[in-house]
């Protein structure tokens, strides 16, 4: 039962992980012989800035199980376990084994695995497999421990500005895949990022190999925001037209026009709809499905710089310095926002909380029900031009045109870490 309260603590913890997965491996969906089968699932959210990390590399292909951070102590000492995924133990005879359903799976070859040790480290991509397969049984199982542990060792990582860089593509790729201007806009998962510039085109990406699998063209204007999910992808422009495609193939699905100018950013919402708002001072609704235009949002006095949803509520920032906050359904405005000196360059919203970012160089925190600032986070030189919000890590991380991330407690409204890592261009 000890992986049991491993596993009590790190859902105590609020921390989240893609049960199908877990399942596809532990039932090993792909079939009996899965040294080279690949099952992977990418975990679905309605927050397209989610943290999930990768916790279980596998060199034979095993596709990792994402959860969220952690903040906790590590504790006790590692071990086997042969805890299934469904709050059940499995039984330590073949015949029990049998009974409840455990499915074998051919031998693994041997990863060379050194005794586990206390210390907090990560599962390496030599040895992700032992910690989730046991070869004396001949059984895969969730090891609760590591898996708390990785998470514990993640946290640590972000509490001392630990990180890697690397050049993405690599510069082994043919020059023929790189975009020709400036990127705008990015989003990714565990195997494809895509991004959009200034040279209006979207590309996609490997991300192990940095190969441009795809690159999309018919805009005729820069690519200024995109999103995608498992089946199509949603890209706005400065043409002030928003395409929506087939991910797998490439074809324009539907032209959604009717902004007035540049489309600066978009999200998809339940229902098989999409939010825009655009410098024309609006925000839109639309069908993904017909292209047909829903419903207007209108009110701001200036371009609409970013939105961001939760539920029934979106919330917008505008570059007349207020953030409004509007019912979903009926387009009405239910709140204005009024303390930045300059322009909103961003918002996030996690349903209870709303962190905006400005030109006027600082970062606010805003109670989403009464409207309230409850803080004021200052130390940016310059506008704040992107934020990410944590709201089960309380962390928020901005990144503005000084070059400079940095990251910020979302409780306490203080700053926690200045990465220190400025970068060239805007």
């Amino acid at each position: 039962m000890e992986q049991s309260l491993w596993r009590n603590l790190f859902e105590s913890e609020g921390w989240t992980y893609n049960r199908a997965e877990m399942d596809a491996y532990l039932n090993n969906a792909d079939g009996e012989d899965d040294t080279t089968s690949n099952i992977d699932k990418s975990a679905d959210s309605d927050n397209s800035h989610s943290t999930d990390e990768k916790l279980i590399a596998s060199p034979l292909n095993i596709s990792p199980v994402p959860i969220s951070r952690t903040s906790s102590p590590l504790l006790g000492i590692s071990r086997w376990s042969r805890f299934y995924n469904h709050n059940r133990q499995i039984a330590a005879t073949e015949g029990e084994r049998s009974s409840i359903g455990i499915r074998n799976i051919r031998r693994l070859t041997s990863l060379g695995k050194e005794g586990h040790s206390t210390s907090c480290q990560t599962i390496t991509d030599n040895n992700a497999v032992d910690y989730h397969y046991d070869p004396i049984t001949n059984t895969r199982f969730i090891n609760w421990q590591k898996l708390y542990q990785n998470r514990f060792a993640i946290e640590e990582r972000w509490k001392g500005g630990s990180c890697k860089t690397r050049m993405f593509p690599p510069s082994s790729r043919p020059v023929s895949d790189l975009h020709t201007e400036g990127i705008y806009c990015i989003q990714f998962d565990k195997n494809i990022m895509v991004t959009g510039s200034r040279d209006r085109t979207v590309k996609m990406w490997d991300m192990k190999t940095g190969e441009c699998k795809m690159t999309l063209r018919g805009h005729d204007g820069s690519v200024l925001c995109l999103q995608y999910d498992d089946t199509m992808l949603v890209s706005g422009s400065s043409d002030s037209n928003i395409f929506v495609t087939d991910i797998k193939t490439g074809e324009i699905k539907k032209k959604l026009i009717g902004h007035q100018d540049s489309v600066l950013c978009v999200r998809m919402v339940t229902n098989n709809r999409i939010l825009s708002c655009s410098k024309d001072r609006s925000l839109r609704l639309w069908d993904r499905n017909t292209g047909e235009c829903i419903r207007d949002y209108t009110g701001h006095r200036a371009a609409v710089n970013a939105l961001q949803w939760k539920g029934d509520r979106v919330v917008s920032g505008s570059g007349d310095r207020t953030i409004k906050v509007w019912n979903l359904e009926t387009g009405e405005c239910l709140q204005t926002l009024a303390a930045h000196t300059r322009g909103v360059a961003c918002v996030e919203f996690d349903g209870n909380r709303i962190v905006s970012g400005s030109s006027d160089q600082t970062i606010k925190v805003w109670n989403a029900t009464t409207g309230e600032c409850i803080y004021t986070l200052v130390g940016h030189t310059e506008l704040v031009r992107t934020i990410q919000l944590d709201p089960i890590a309380n962390r928020i991380i901005s990144g503005c045109y000084d070059g400079c991330l940095r990251i910020w407690s979302l409780d306490e409204g203080r700053l926690l870490r200045d990465l220190g890592q400025a970068t060239e261009g805007r």
